[in-house]
Formats: structure tokens, sequence, C-alpha cells
């Protein structure tokens, strides 16, 4: 069978630079950042991190509801006929699943509180089908930092081979103090923002959003298009926490998704790191990168504008990257200044045009997990 071809027919997001594509992508365009703080017990000691809160009143809605005016978004934008949703999967990614609901119900009812009432995760995509009459399959991925980029890759694997015909695949991550206090433990959080491969570099500052992709056989509406060329992923078992610092299972990865793409490592135009802006996880990467591209393409970062979004962070980049490219341009990276000599990375410092190219991805997380998606950019194709 020849391999379909997979692309992004319609994203929505909630995040920390809009509520809508539209307002996201001139929230990057203009630099209109949400960074705040958040003020949280750890253990007895009142501290402040700083922390990119979803913009506006959507921050206040039920877990449930986010996710309700996500989909709905994406389904008002390109709605779908009885038929296309029957033959839909629903993949979702997370790392904190529902873990913000627990908690706001722990803490309004503690007496009464029983996590056995507790939706468990497979109710969470079981309930969002239902409601939307979603006929596929349902999975979830819950692998760190790369649980929405291990569901794209999984969907892009499974329309490209025909054995479903489209998803619609959901990162999410919400605010909650568990996760907080957890890197805050690990001696992960910054207190002077986020620094993207910068030689003062301190640690990541967490975000939450989420988003919504479409992948179809079908392409955008819109005038540019993009699709998802190939992808890879890769686990580092040298740590329980990170992969590597020689780079070398990065570097692997990078080069099985290109391998994938049926592209060399020239034809890339520009990469969008992952980059959390902590010492190893930046030191990884920079490597790994060094050691498959002899000239490094433009490298842009998303996490000094959103935060990092832990599980959501795939689809959420994926879908904000979406959207500048349909605007013919990439965002610049926010809180980069002194090279670090041990990589030489010096990321976008200003939006620069661009017309079409590949592109690639790239998401290394905690555990050693890593996946890379290669999606390539087109003008001038639609239906």
């Amino acid at each position: 069978m020849i391999p379909k071809e997979v692309f992004v027919r319609e994203v929505a997001v909630l995040s920390a630079v809009g509520n809508d594509l539209n307002e996201a992508v001139e929230g990057l365009r203009s630099e209109q950042f949400c960074e705040a703080t958040k003020r949280f017990l750890f253990g007895q000691t009142p501290i402040e991190r700083r922390y990119y809160p979803l913009a506006s009143q959507i921050a206040e809605c039920t877990f449930y509801a986010k996710l309700e005016t996500l989909i709905e978004s994406l389904l008002q934008q390109t709605p779908l006929c009885a038929e296309e949703l029957k033959n839909c999967s629903l993949y979702l990614g997370s790392t904190s699943m529902n873990l913000s609901a627990w908690e706001g119900d722990f803490k309004e009812h503690p007496a009464e509180w029983s996590m056995a009432e507790m939706d468990g995760y497979g109710e969470i995509g079981r309930k969002l089908a239902e409601k939307y009459q979603i006929g596929g399959e349902v999975l979830l991925f819950s692998t760190a930092c790369t649980s929405s980029a291990n569901a794209l890759l999984e969907a892009f694997r499974e329309i490209r081979s025909g054995e479903i015909d489209r998803a619609i695949v959901i990162g999410f991550e919400f605010y909650n103090e568990l996760t907080i206090c957890g890197f805050e433990a690990m001696g992960l959080l910054s207190k002077e923002g986020c620094k993207p491969f910068d030689q003062n570099r301190s640690g990541m500052v967490l975000g939450e959003g989420c988003a919504a992709i479409l992948l179809d056989t079908v392409p955008s509406s819109h005038a540019n298009a993009v699709r998802v060329a190939g992808g890879s992923n890769r686990s580092d078992v040298h740590s329980i926490t990170s992969h590597n610092t020689d780079g070398t299972i990065i570097a692997r990865t990078l080069q099985d998704a290109l391998m994938d793409a049926g592209i060399d490592a020239r034809e890339v135009t520009h990469i969008k790191a992952h980059a959390t802006g902590s010492t190893y996880n930046d030191l990884a990467e920079g490597r790994g990168l060094r050691a498959v591209f002899k000239e490094l393409p433009e490298i842009f970062v998303l996490k000094a504008a959103v935060g990092h979004t832990l599980g959501a962070c795939g689809a959420l980049e994926l879908a904000l990257l979406y959207g500048t490219l349909r605007e013919g341009f990439i965002p610049k990276t926010g809180g980069f200044e002194v090279i670090d000599s041990e990589m030489e990375i010096v990321p976008s410092h200003a939006l620069s045009e661009i017309s079409e190219g590949y592109l690639l991805l790239n998401h290394f997380g905690f555990a050693g997990s890593g996946v890379v998606l290669v999606v390539e950019y087109t003008q001038g194709r639609s239906v």
C-alpha cells in the first residue's frame, strides 16, 4: 500500500499567549506574553516561582470545560460530518492528566474526598469521545514531556499506513501543586526566567496549556499546508530523570526522524528545539544537534513564550507553529543572551520569514523519553 500523506488540517489552542489561534499568533508576533508568579507551599515554606498561566477567564473553567471548549473550537473551525466523526480516533497526551481536578475537589471537600470516585485516565477520553460522537479508537499517552508528541507520532503512523482515517490529538496540562512541588524538589525551577541554551540558564518555567490538532489525509482549507512528513521516538536509559549529556541518543532520534521522512539533514530549514532552560537537558539536546548537523539550521524555542507545558508541549507547540507558518513567519526566541561555549547554539533573536521547507520539532523529556517530528511547510496547496 502506498503511504498516505498526513496533514495538519486544523488546530485549536488554549495558552498563555492566547485562547484562540489568531490571538496566540499575534501574541507570539508582538511578544505579548502572560508570565506571572505562582505562590505555593513547599512543605511548610511559602514559595513563589515564575509561571505561565492560561490567558483570561478560561483559567477558571473546570477541567472538562477547558477540554470541551478546545474541541468545540476545533470543530467550529472545521466541522466534521457524522461519518467523518465516526471514523475519527481520539488520542490524548498529558503528564498530570486530571490531577488538577483531584486537587481542587480535595481542597473544597477534604473530609468527603475519595480518590476512588475520581475518573480514571481512560474515562477522560471516553467521556469526550461520547460527547462529540467520535467513533474511532481512544488512546491516552503519559510519557512525561513527550506525552502528546508521542500521541501525534502514533496518530501520524496509523493514518499514513491506512489503519485509521483521521485523528484528533489533544495535549493538555493544567496547574497543580503536586507537579510544581515535584520540580521544585529537584531544583529544576528557575527564579530568573527561561533562558534556553544560555550560558546562565537556571532551570525551567512551567506553564499550562492545551491544544487540539486534527490530523487528516485532507489538507487545511487555508492556502498554506503543513504536512507531517515523518518522526521517531527513542528512550535513553542513562538516567531516571534525563538524557545522557553526550547527546548520543538524541542524535539517533534525530537521524531516525530524518530517515523516516526520507530527507537529508541539509534539507531542514528550521528546528523547534525542546530547550527547557535546564542545565543538562539543554546541553544534551545541543550536543545531539551538533552531532547530526554540520551547519545548524535556524533554531527557535517557544517555551520562553508559553512556558514548559510538559505533556502538552508536543501538541501545543505544533499548533502554535502551524499558526505562525500560516502567517509565513517563525517566532523569535526570548530569554537568550550569552552563548554557551559547550554548545555554541544561538537561537533566533528576531522574527524570520519562511516560504517553504522542512522543520524538526524536538521533544526530549523526563526519564530520557525523546520524540522528533518532521513537518513540511508549503505555500499555495489547499483543498
